[in-house]
């Protein structure tokens, strides 16, 4: 039976997934997806209008899921201090599992990549502005000062997403003391998440 264009658009883009984690946006090659997919080159254009339309599309389907996520966090039956945590379980969770990624993106993005910056702009505020609501609501729920709130930004960037970068770039430095086989494991997520929130009740 043969392929449905559907089908093969499903396959591109997984394939294009796991390169992209591998070489980041700047070692990108179209002609590496379609060896890797056994597809002619033309197929690729064919679908796709383009290079950078592929790789936007490709960083879209990692990222949209999780915003998705984050976006349908249920208020219902929640407490602010519910809500924000659940919402850094979400976040770390994203972290840990696309460490690699992102280490990569930030590695495209020092050294300019217009595509990278682009999509960095137009979506990562996305996830930023539901952190920075449910943050409004934790504070005002705390009955804690509004001035405090850059703190805890820095903070909760500081202990959810940076853990994950480091672990990335130790491995890829082949580090002897973490290596891929020693990465968190969902209990040690969830005990990061659990200590920086009693950190930020503690501000």
């Amino acid at each position: 039976m043969a392929r449905t264009s559907r089908d093969l658009d499903k396959k591109l883009i997984l394939v294009g997934q796991a390169l992209i984690q591998e070489v980041g946006v700047s070692g990108f090659s179209l002609r590496e997806v379609a060896r890797l997919a056994d597809v002619n080159l033309g197929m690729i254009n064919y679908y796709f209008d383009g290079k950078e339309d592929f790789i936007l599309k490709i960083l879209s389907s990692i990222y949209m899921p999780f915003l998705e996520d984050l976006e349908n966090l249920s208020s219902e039956g929640s407490t602010p201090t519910e809500k924000l945590e659940d919402l850094l379980l979400k976040m770390a969770f994203f972290s840990r599992d696309n460490r690699q990624l992102i280490l990569l993106i930030i590695r495209d993005l020092v050294s300019g990549d217009q595509v990278v910056l682009n999509f960095v702009t137009a979506h990562f505020s996305k996830h930023f502005k539901i952190l920075h609501e449910n943050l409004d609501e934790y504070l005002l729920s705390s009955n804690k000062e509004k001035k405090l709130k850059p703190q805890m930004m820095r903070f909760i960037i500081a202990s959810i997403g940076l853990p994950s970068v480091i672990l990335s770039f130790q491995e890829k430095l082949n580090s002897e003391m973490m290596s891929q086989e020693q990465e968190e494991s969902n209990e040690e997520v969830k005990k990061r998440v659990e200590n920086t929130m009693k950190a930020l009740s503690s501000f």
